[in-house]
């Protein structure tokens, strides 16, 4: 019995606790959503079950499947959780940082890299999807893989910070050009509208 509770708290602590961890602080340092509340409660009382004066062995294997089971459902949901805050993430700074500059920096690796990572990512989520009734191993590991992937882009973002102020500034001078370019065109026109009409 021992054995095996020391197998569950190692898988806890060195697998889940550092995803539960990262969600923290994607969350602003804020309480655990209340899911993974309830399955760290159940998996501490499936195991605390075990040390009843009157259990059997059955009993306490029964137990112990269900704190396993538990422990693999904080695994589940933390990948899943973990999936939608860093897809999230990487949409906010695509729409605030991007512009051409991405597809040209580091010769086009950093394109190539980013997209790649990201398209693996939403495809490993839609076979996720696709086997999260029918095989729930086959769906963890889809979900797991597609954070991997997830990290993946994010690191790339931010061992590229640089680029990214540039492509801020790129993106935003570009814009204010053309704003500047559709104001001058309309004084012009405006100005020659006005002048035929004095004119005629």
């Amino acid at each position: 019995m021992n054995e095996r509770i020391s197998e569950i708290w190692e898988d806890y602590r060195d697998t889940v606790k550092p995803l539960l961890e990262d969600i923290k602080v994607r969350r602003g340092n804020y309480n655990l959503p209340n899911n993974f509340l309830n399955e760290i409660r159940a998996l501490n009382d499936h195991i605390a079950r075990c040390y009843r004066k009157d259990i059997k062995k059955d009993d306490i294997n029964s137990e112990l499947t269900k704190a396993e089971g538990h422990l693999r459902r904080l695994v589940y949901d933390c990948f899943k959780q973990l999936n939608i805050y860093i897809s999230d993430e990487l949409i906010r700074k695509e729409k605030l940082f991007y512009s051409d500059l991405w597809l040209f920096h580091d010769k086009g690796k950093f394109w190539e890299h980013y997209s790649d990572y990201r398209k693996s990512a939403q495809n490993n989520v839609i076979e996720a999807k696709k086997n999260e009734s029918i095989d729930s191993d086959i769906a963890m590991s889809f979900y797991e893989q597609a954070f991997i992937n997830y990290r993946n882009a994010e690191d790339l973002l931010i061992n590229n910070k640089k680029m990214l102020y540039k492509s801020f500034f790129v993106k935003w001078s570009l814009k204010i050009r053309s704003f500047a370019f559709w104001l001058i065109i309309t004084v012009i026109l405006s100005f020659i509208g006005a002048l035929i009409g004095f004119l005629w």
